[in-house]
Formats: C-alpha cells, sequence, structure tokens
C-alpha cells in the first residue's frame, strides 16, 4: 500500500523517537545505520519530513535530528501525508482517476472506506504510543531485531526462482545473486535479458545447481545491500552519477599509468600486455565521451521527468538515448571480457612484481565497479526511465 519511501520514513521516525526520547540528536549516518536504509536516500527523506515540521534539526556543532515533546504527538497517518501526500487515503484503489455509475461502484465504495479506516487507525498511532514498546531495544541494539520486529524490510519479497527466471530482473531485484552469476562466469549486466535455462545452456551448465545457489543466496539475511530498485529514478540518477561516474574518472588516468609502467619493463617477455594497455586506453576514451552524454543528455532529462511531472523530451523519447546507451554498455562488456581472458581473470604471473600485482588488482576492482554500474543503468535506472515516460505522456 505504502510506498518505499513511505515505509522508510516511517522506520526512521520511530527510530529517531526511541533514540531521542532525552534529546540525543542522531546523524543521517547513524538513522541510515540503525533502519538498514541507504544514507543517500534517507537524507532526502529526513530533509522533507524536517521541512514539514514532522522532525527537528540543528545544524552546526551539535547537529543531528531529533523529536521533543510536541513532536512525540504526531501520528503515523501524519508521516504518511508528509511524504506520500494525502491521496494514499481517499484515490481509487483501482488506480481509476474518478468514481461514476459506470464504475463497479460497489467494490470501490469499499476501497474507499478502507482507506478511511487505514486512515483513522494511522492517525490514532501516536509516535510517543511506541517509545515504551520499544524501550528494550535500548538493551538490544540490534537493527536487525529492529527491522524484523516493524515488518518492514526493503526486500520482503523474495522472487520465486525458476529456470525461466530473467537474470536482469532477479538482480534488480536482489542484487546478492549478482555473486553468483559473476562465479558461474555468467552476465548479469550487458546480457541480461536472458533466462537462467538459456544462460545456462549457452555455458553448458547444470541449471538445477545454480538455481539453488541463486535461492540459498536471496534466503540469506543482509543489511548492507541497498534496495536500488525501491530508489526513485533522480535519486538514483545522482546516486550513479556521484559513485560510479567520479570513480570512473578518478581510477581510469591511475590505472592507464599503471599499464604505462607494466608494458614498458615486461612488455616484451609478456606481448599480451601491449593488447590489454591498448583495450584500456580504448576503453577510458570511449567511457568519458559515454558518461559525458549520461550526465548531459539522458539524467538531466530523467530528472527533469521527475521534478515537472512531465515528458517532453528534445530527442524524442527517452528510448533513443537509452538504446545509445545500451550499445555502448555492450560494447564494454565485451571488452572487459577480452581484457579478464588476456590475463586469466587479472590473475597476475607466479613471481610477479608488485606493479604487476596492483595493476591487475585495479583492473580487478574496476570491472566490478563497471559491471554494478552498468547494472543499475540497465536494469533499474533505464526501465524506471520508460514506465516514468510512458506513464507521464498517458
Amino acid at each position: 500500500m505504502f510506498s518505499k519511501t513511505c515505509e522508510y520514513a516511517i522506520r526512521a521516525m520511530i527510530f529517531i523517537a526511541q533514540q531521542t526520547r532525552n534529546r540525543e540528536r542522531l546523524s543521517i549516518i547513524e538513522i541510515a545505520n540503525g533502519i538498514d536504509t541507504p544514507e543517500y536516500f534517507i537524507a532526502k527523506i529526513l530533509q522533507e519530513l524536517s521541512r514539514k515540521k514532522i522532525v527537528l534539526s540543528l545544524k552546526g556543532p551539535t547537529r543531528g535530528f531529533y523529536h521533543d515533546e510536541a513532536a512525540f504527538e504526531h501520528s503515523l497517518a501524519d508521516i504518511v501525508t508528509a511524504v506520500d501526500s494525502n491521496s494514499i487515503f481517499t484515490r481509487c484503489g483501482l488506480g481509476l482517476r474518478e468514481y461514476s455509475k459506470h464504475s463497479p461502484a460497489r467494490f470501490m465504495i469499499n476501497l474507499k472506506r478502507s482507506g478511511k479506516g487505514t486512515h483513522q487507525m494511522l492517525a490514532q498511532a501516536k509516535l510517543s504510543t511506541f517509545f515504551k514498546t520499544l524501550n528494550f531495544f535500548k538493551k538490544i541494539k540490534d537493527k536487525k531485531v529492529f527491522i524484523h520486529f516493524f515488518n518492514l524490510l526493503p526486500k520482503s519479497n523474495i522472487m520465486n526462482i525458476t529456470a525461466q527466471t530473467i537474470i536482469g530482473a532477479l538482480v534488480a531485484q536482489d542484487y546478492r545473486t549478482a555473486l553468483v552469476f559473476k562465479n558461474y562466469g555468467i552476465d548479469f549486466c550487458c546480457k541480461s535479458n536472458r533466462t537462467i535455462a538459456e544462460a545456462c545452456e549457452k555455458k553448458r551448465l547444470p541449471l538445477d545447481p545454480l538455481i539453488d545457489t541463486l535461492t540459498n543466496a536471496a534466503r540469506t539475511i543482509s543489511i548492507a545491500t541497498p534496495d536500488f530498485n525501491a530508489w526513485p529514478e533522480d535519486l538514483l540518477a545522482d546516486y550513479i552519477e556521484k559513485k560510479h561516474h567520479r570513480y570512473v574518472s578518478t581510477r581510469t588516468p591511475e590505472i592507464i599509468s599503471f599499464l604505462n609502467k607494466l608494458v614498458r619493463a615486461h612488455g616484451n617477455q609478456h606481448q599480451q600486455l601491449i593488447e590489454l594497455d591498448q583495450l584500456f586506453n580504448e576503453s577510458a576514451k570511449d567511457l568519458a565521451a559515454h558518461l559525458k552524454n549520461e550526465e548531459q543528455i539522458l539524467f538531466p532529462y530523467i530528472r527533469k521527468m521527475v521534478e515537472t511531472g512531465r515528458a517532453t523530451a528534445p530527442f524524442g523519447t527517452v528510448q533513443h538515448p537509452i538504446e545509445a546507451m545500451l550499445y555502448e554498455h555492450n560494447n564494454e562488456g565485451e571488452r572487459f571480457r577480452k581484457m579478464a581472458a588476456l590475463t586469466n581473470n587479472y590473475t597476475p604471473p607466479e613471481g610477479a612484481c608488485n606493479t604487476y600485482k596492483a595493476t591487475f588488482s585495479l583492473l580487478k576492482e574496476f570491472e566490478v565497479d563497471l559491471h554494478l554500474h552498468i547494472h543499475l543503468e540497465n536494469n533499474i535506472l533505464f526501465p524506471k526511465a520508460l514506465l516514468l515516460e510512458q506513464n507521464l505522456c498517458n
């Protein structure tokens, strides 16, 4: 019923209520860690709640978020309304824009009554009523127990993994499965629009053991993996740009420098290093142009759709730049597969010098980051942007 943003807001407000009864102040990092929520995501939520006086905040040396006695009288309905607006209690449960004599009236009236009942229930649930119930967490201080108690885990719905499960959809829901695919040598980013059965057939791998391993990975309790699929489009674009684009821009010249030294020292004995150097330099050049296009064309349009609620692309439709990005992602995937093959999956030869080891280590780290980078775009951001534009146009 509630959006992920709303769930995180409720969880944060109850956590702050429990922790700041004596006017202690909590930082964004403490709140994010305490409720298992991405720091960057919860920061935006708290800013909005602070602006609407649902939570109090201070700046300066004693900065942080807290509740006073008046704030403890806010209800869960206040939080829901501040984040998702009051329409969540009044809009049609079927998504229809209005009621009419031609609508399935009786059912829709029941849905409307249900919304009113939910509002009344949440309006009676004050933050202060949670304090005594949650006071035992002061002693336990176990965030797994805290999250389980509220039954608000981001990944509450475990996908039923079958042979026909699409790889990209699975990894988008639970990134822990990405490591399983990587260990099996299956591409989960550039070639993610395949079923598990198709990937196994291509690799000549047994199907059942892979599905069992994926299922076990999805069931493993983890409180460190952000639920990227729940993030709004503009937040996800911001995250990708600030984390992964900056990483590429920073690491690229460092790796080029290391490769130059490696080729000068060992190129004559290990001819594959010359090809490796050439491939990475091509990648660096293409990635620089690729990131620029995303930052100047695609991402600004995605943010504009979110901010204005309108889809007016100067390039016709968001599908056009996305198709170009997907094509370039696939090229990078092929290039890094060649680099991994040339280096035996970035394994330095026996007796290799420190420069050799450091260069291969940086390349492997770069590839891991690139895989996550491409996954976030191919499997999550791009589909969300296409759906957003479609909904706005309709």
